[in-house]
C-alpha cells in the first residue's frame, strides 16, 4: 500500500467519509435542527435508537437542550423519528416539546407554552 507524503491527505476517501457520515440518523437530526442550533444552550444531550444492531431500518433521535438563556423555558426537547428507505434515512415525524421552569408552567415535557 502507497502512502502519501507527509501534509498530503486523500481527498477523495475523506469525501467518501463525510458523504457516509452524514447519512447517519444522528447527523441526519442535528443537521435539521438549522443554523441556530446551540446558540445559547449550556447543556446538551443527545441519544440515538435503533431497532436492531445489523442493518437497522428504524431510528429515534432525541436531542434535548437544558439550561437555556429563556426566563420561562427550562428545557426543550426534539425527537426526530426515522426510517432507512431507498438507500439512505428519511425523517418521518419531529415532535418539539418544552419544559417549564418553576412556576412558569408545566414541569413535564409538553407541547403546551410556558408563561
Amino acid at each position: 500500500m502507497a502512502s502519501l507524503p507527509i501534509g498530503y491527505t486523500n481527498a477523495a476517501a475523506e469525501q467518501t467519509s463525510h458523504e457516509f457520515r452524514k447519512n447517519y440518523p444522528l447527523q441526519i437530526a442535528l443537521d435539521a435542527m438549522g443554523k441556530s442550533f446551540q446558540d445559547s444552550v449550556t447543556h446538551l444531550n443527545v441519544t440515538q435508537h435503533v431497532n436492531k444492531g445489523e442493518s437497522p431500518d428504524k431510528a429515534v433521535v432525541t436531542i434535548e437542550e437544558s439550561e437555556l438563556l429563556d426566563d420561562s423555558v427550562a428545557a426543550e426537547k426534539t425527537v426526530f423519528t426515522m426510517n432507512y428507505r431507498d438507500g439512505k434515512w428519511q425523517i418521518m415525524n419531529r415532535i418539539q416539546t418544552q419544559q417549564c421552569r418553576p412556576n412558569r408552567g408545566h414541569q413535564n415535557f409538553s407541547n403546551q407554552p410556558c408563561h
